[in-house]
């Protein structure tokens, strides 16, 4: 149900060297209402213009009726707003057999099928609303959501630099685009969209808040200054301190007279990743695990790595072979449940964050992670609960507070 939110954002939480890291991921509705977003919600066609440089004989309209289609597309919108996503997409089929060519219809059931699962169906969809309508910036916005939780992405990360050409408006393309590309090590792009996005929202916008602490962590990756003052990531956020720097220079002495020392090896890793050296970290970690296979600290490091490159399933056995070494670790459990949320398996990410609040009743993070996993399944009620007991047990300075609050009213919105 994450198409139909207002803002669905799970949360990667991580220690490296006694700190906590996160990048926030942006999930942001279609619709959201923030300024420069077109609502896909109008009458049927309205987003269905003629492609440019059609001439009027490729566009003519054949016989149809277009109250009656209109008819069956807000008919659709209202099923899917109440949860019958067969009802609406048996609707949107019958406007399409009306007119094939209602960009918005095709739109509409995109969104429909998306949150059956069927992810291939709404890309198909929303690629025919396309090519309806090339300039139609949602359709491309939508698309790349869905590539991105296929693990496409460099599909993604195209389909939103479409949207952004259409609508340079358009922050939760930015938003987004900025959080694959710090998944992929493009730090610099990120920075970019990141700063864009604080340039052109709205200051009460929810995803405002996952802006500036992600720009802060990449800043602090990369031992920038003047990132948003007070902002921090889950724990603290990285530092890419001169103490990481000192820990390297002491792992490469210790690996220079013992070369098969995996424990030099671990902390090497880890540091590098404080750094955001990603494919450094993946690399010493892999070593290490060589030598010792059983150390699920290795486990849990690479798995964050691989997560931050992007290799959510790499990321995903990683953390299940560090539980399966230590499997009452409330991190790597909360961690995978990010992971899981990321591919779009919310019972998965739900079940983890369980289990961690089990291990841990007082996990402010696991609460706030469940609490969206559980709005993107639309239990908003389930969410809200989740939210306050975060909000209750986390301390005062807790940096994820401003952005937990946002959900809160948020959830509260949906509920009425």
């Amino acid at each position: 149900m994450r198409r139909w939110i207002a803002l669905s954002a799970i949360i990667v939480v991580v220690l490296l060297l006694g700190v906590g890291y996160g990048i926030y991921a942006f999930v942001q509705r279609s619709g959201s209402g923030q300024a420069g977003a077109p609502s896909p919600g109008g009458p049927a066609g309205a987003a269905g213009g003629k492609p440019d440089g059609a001439t009027e004989r490729e566009t003519e309209a054949p016989k149809v009726d277009p109250r009656e289609a209109a008819r069956l597309n807000n008919s659709g919108k209202e099923r899917a707003d109440q949860g019958d996503f067969d009802g609406a997409i048996r609707d949107y089929d019958e406007a399409l057999k009306i007119d094939p060519r209602l960009a918005q219809v095709f739109y509409n059931r995109g969104l429909a099928r998306e949150a059956k699962g069927d992810l291939d169906g709404a890309i198909r969809d929303w690629t025919e609303a396309l090519k309806i309508n090339p300039s139609y910036d949602m359709a491309y916005y939508d698309r790349g959501l869905s590539r991105k939780d296929q693990g496409d992405l460099d599909g993604a990360i195209q389909d939103w630099t479409e949207a952004v050409k259409i609508n340079p408006r358009n922050v939760e393309a930015l938003g987004n685009r900025g959080a694959v590309r710090a998944m992929k090590g493009d730090t610099d792009g990120a920075i970019e969209d990141y700063t864009k996005v604080l340039e052109l929202a709205r200051p009460d916008w929810p995803g405002r808040a996952v802006a500036e602490i992600n720009l802060k962590i990449i800043r602090d990756a990369r031992g920038a200054k003047g990132g948003p003052p007070g902002m921090t990531a889950a724990g603290g956020g990285l530092k890419g301190s001169p103490e990481d720097d000192k820990a390297i220079q002491e792992c490469d002495e210790a690996l220079r007279v013992n070369p098969r020392d995996a424990g030099a090896l671990g902390r090497r890793g880890a540091a590098r990743l404080a750094k955001g050296d990603i494919e450094g970290a993946i690399e010493d970690c892999s070593e290490a695990l060589k030598i010792d296979p059983n150390d699920a600290d290795l486990f849990n490091h690479r798995g964050t790595a691989r997560l931050l490159k992007g290799d959510i399933d790499g990321a995903i056995e990683d953390y299940s072979d560090a539980l399966r070494i230590y499997p009452r670790d409330p991190e790597v459990l909360v961690n995978r449940a990010a992971a899981r949320g990321s591919k779009g398996n919310f019972d998965g990410a739900i079940k983890d964050c369980t289990e961690a609040l089990k291990i841990d009743p007082r996990h402010a993070m696991a609460f706030a992670n469940r609490g969206e996993a559980r709005d993107s399944n639309g239990d908003s009620a389930g969410a809200i609960e989740d939210y306050l007991k975060a909000l209750e047990v986390a301390p005062p300075d807790w940096s994820y507070r401003k952005h937990a609050e946002e959900l809160l009213k948020a959830a509260r919105g949906k509920k009425r």
